[in-house]
Parts: C-alpha cells; sequence; structure tokens
C-alpha cells in the first residue's frame, strides 16, 4: 500500500486497497501477504467470468513473489457512494441495477458458481454506467442443485445483515443466499433503509434475531408489485425464489427486463451520476490541493458533452443517452452542489466561497478530498460466520 503514495483512492477493504491507476484502469493491492492468496483465487475467477455486468480483469502480475496486484477496469462510483451522495434512487435506476446484478449471479450460476458477498460496495458503477459485480474473494463452487461445495460452515459470508436465515442457522449455503442479499440491497436502494428495521439493532446477535424473525417493515409509498418482489427474496429457503429467471418473472421486474432493459448495454439511467462524476474529477485537477473542497469553477456546457460516454444506438426503445445538456441560457443559472465531507460539517450543504462566474457555462461543486479515511468506531461487518458467538435459544411462535 506504502508503494503508491500519489495515486487517488478508489476504496479500502479488509483484504486490498483499490487505486486510480489510469484513466481507464483501477490497480487492487492486497494489504499484506498474509491476504494475498484471496487474490490469487480472485484473478483466477476474473479470467473466467467474462460478462458484462462482471468487473473485467485487464491484468495481474506480482510486484514480488506471492504479492499479487490485479488491474481491471476503472469504475468511477459504486452503490453505496452513490446512495450516499444522491440518497434513494428513482424506480427504473433501480430496476436497471437489479436486472443488471440478476445478469451477474445467472452467469456465474451457470459456471456453478456462488458469489456470496452481495451488497452495495460490491456493485461498482463504470464509466457507461453499467453495474458491475465486484470483489470475487468470498466466491466458490457449487454442485448442480445450487449447494455450496464447502457446506455452509465453511463459507466466509457477506455482511451480517445480509445473510440469509439458513446462513444464520448453518443448515445450507446455495445460490439462494445471493437471492437474500440481493433482495436486501435493491430494498436499500429504493427505500433507504434495511427491510426488517428501521434502526439498526446493536450487535450481532440482535441482527441475527431480526433476521430470523422475518418481518417486512414496508414503506408506505412502495407499490404492491415492489412488496411482492421483497416477500419473495427476503424471506424463508423454502419460500424464496429459486432462481434469476424466478425473481425477472416477478411483477415488479418482468415488464422493464422484457420491454425497456437496455440490452445494448450502452444506454443507462445512471449515466448522469457517472457524468457528474467525471465532471468532479477534472475540477480536482484544476483545482489546487488546499482549495479542492471549497473552491467554486466555471464549467462549459461543450466540456461536460466532451465527458459523456458513448452514446447508445438508437436500436431500441429503451435507448436513454446521450443525456440532454442544458442549453447556456439554462446552464448559467444551473449550480451543481457537491456534497461535503465529513471534515466540512455534519450534514448538509455548507456554505462555500464565491468566485467570479464567467457566462455560457455550467457551475460545478468540486468532490471531497481524496483521502478516504476508515473510522474507528465502524463495526467490523465482514468477518466469517464462524467467528460469530450465537449460543442463545430462540422461541418460535
Amino acid at each position: 500500500m506504502n508503494g503508491f503514495p500519489g495515486n487517488k483512492v478508489l476504496g479500502v477493504g479488509s483484504y486490498g486497497h483499490v487505486y486510480k491507476f489510469s484513466n481507464n484502469l483501477a490497480l487492487k493491492v492486497p494489504v499484506d501477504i498474509e491476504r494475498a492468496q484471496a487474490f490469487e483465487k480472485e484473478i483466477v475467477l476474473l479470467k473466467e467470468l467474462k460478462s458484462d455486468f462482471i468487473l473485467s480483469l485487464h491484468h495481474s502480475f506480482e510486484v514480488k513473489p506471492g504479492l499479487p496486484v490485479v488491474l481491471t477496469e476503472l469504475c468511477p462510483l459504486d452503490l453505496q457512494r452513490l446512495t450516499d451522495y444522491h440518497g434513494i434512487l428513482e424506480s427504473r435506476s433501480v430496476k436497471f441495477i437489479t436486472v443488471s446484478v440478476c445478469m451477474a449471479l445467472q452467469f456465474m450460476r451457470n459456471r456453478l458458481l456462488i458469489h456470496f458477498d452481495i451488497k452495495l460496495n460490491n456493485i461498482l458503477i463504470n464509466r457507461n454506467g453499467i453495474p458491475k459485480v465486484c470483489d470475487l474473494g468470498s466466491a466458490h463452487r457449487c454442485d448442480e442443485s445450487g449447494e455450496s461445495s464447502w457446506g455452509p460452515r465453511m463459507v466466509a459470508y457477506t455482511i451480517t445483515k445480509n445473510l440469509a436465515p439458513e446462513i444464520l442457522m448453518r443448515t445450507s449455503a446455495s445460490a439462494q443466499a445471493d437471492y437474500f442479499a440481493l433482495g436486501v440491497m435493491i430494498f436499500e436502494l429504493y427505500v433507504g433503509r434495511h427491510p426488517l428495521w428501521h434502526a439498526e439493532p446493536h450487535g450481532r446477535a440482535a441482527i441475527k434475531v431480526k433476521i430470523l424473525a422475518g418481518n417486512i417493515l414496508h414503506a408506505d409509498y412502495a407499490e404492491p408489485t415492489f412488496r411482492e418482489f421483497a416477500d419473495n427474496l427476503i424471506c424463508d429457503k423454502v419460500k424464496r425464489v429459486k432462481d434469476v429467471t424466478g425473481i425477472l418473472h416477478l411483477s415488479w421486474l418482468a415488464d422493464y427486463h422484457t420491454n425497456v432493459f437496455p440490452i445494448d448495454c450502452r444506454s443507462s439511467p445512471l449515466l448522469a451520476f457517472v457524468q457528474e462524476s467525471f465532471l468532479k474529477d477534472m475540477e480536482r485537477v484544476r483545482c489546487p490541493p488546499d482549495t479542492a473542497h471549497r473552491r467554486l469553477t466555471h464549467i462549459t456546457t461543450q466540456q461536460v458533452a466532451a465527458l459523456a460516454p458513448t452514446s447508445g444506438t438508437g436500436e431500441n426503445n429503451c435507448d436513454l443517452v446521450p443525456w440532454g445538456m442544458p442549453d447556456d441560457e439554462v446552464a448559467d443559472n444551473l449550480l451543481q452542489w457537491d456534497i461535503p465531507n465529513d471534515e466540512a460539517g455534519d450534514s448538509g450543504i455548507v456554505a462555500m466561497e464565491m468566485h467570479d462566474i464567467a457566462k455560457g457555462g455550467m457551475m460545478a461543486m468540486d468532490m471531497p478530498c481524496d483521502d478516504i479515511e476508515v473510522e474507528e468506531d465502524m463495526p467490523e461487518w465482514d468477518a466469517p460466520v464462524g467467528d460469530f458467538d450465537f449460543d442463545f435459544s430462540f422461541e418460535e411462535d
């Protein structure tokens, strides 16, 4: 990690750190030699899994014996950052993400693989606005029925709040665990919180109680079809959908998947968020580091258009790009505020120093500083279930 001090940090995990290597490549480096073995496993899987909805591997090599690093396509956003910046997403964007992740899971299932770590941080958004499933360190083989070849006690699972009931009870570890985690993640995107609580319970044991109880707290504004979708994924394994086809046939997704989903993989309702990220990256380069997250600068609409990814082909009825940028008259009145980092304030928009602004362009606020700090009091969710101590009794109703 200390060998890349000048590179922008894109992500920090318990096994490795991800840096911006170039304009279109990211570099993933293991934390230490002891955790490099998971990288070697991930490299093997990335070479095997060539899908439009799985992070693509460009190259891998060893910087010294036993210490591999990975070069992948650069993705400027992940779903956690996206929701942190923009809050609840609108229905079309959530459906687009859902179908994309389903395509990735189906691709893995066809090759007898289970991901076992579906969560917001592990779904990246590439430069064209396409969701990409990443972090295959927990993925492993399954049999034809979809059951883990290792058994439920030998799997390194996802964060506790996304664990399926059968995982917590150690009775099964199958592809259906991914569908439960998918349901939780999509509910978080659509409603803005976990489906089983309004405030997160304190401690893993309390979370387990909530998950085993399985009482979904639907939002008042959620339409009946979305409630049906959640009920069929966030439930006991016996009642849960059996495969990706079953998910795509649920009423909330069926029409979108059949008639609207952009099959050319180039038209994305998330593209506007990516364009915004490009704008902020460009401003970070132009602004001195000491003023990078306080200076308001001028950007022309021509510069915005130049940053946009390739537009769609127009060959289907859901071709949504290029996103229309405002003309100069409208742009003069637009202000795109950045979300301040933790040092700037507790929450909301903070007052910024205003500079003279030329006409005929669009203003954009800079991204927060590049450094990513892990809060000391942040809970460690990534421990395997085998490390937990759940020796307490439950009384069934």
